[in-house]
């Protein structure tokens, strides 16, 4: 996920979506995603793009 984040930071322009669609916990999205975000680009969620958590309905390991 934090590969994905940079790599979503390098290409991610003003105005843009950004969807983690993933079983993290959704606090995740802000702590990593965003921080990484913010540290290579200098760009803030809701000022400059948008970013969303899409949680999956199952975690992997705790299906009973």
């Amino acid at each position: 996920m934090e590969a994905a984040s940079r790599m979503i930071a390098s290409v991610i322009e003003p105005g843009n979506l950004a969807i983690l669609d993933s079983t993290v916990p959704p606090s995740t999205c802000r702590k990593v995603v965003a921080a990484i975000i913010r540290g290579m680009r200098q760009m803030v969620p809701e000022n400059d793009y948008l970013l969303a958590h899409a949680p999956k309905q199952l975690i992997p390991g705790a299906i009973l």
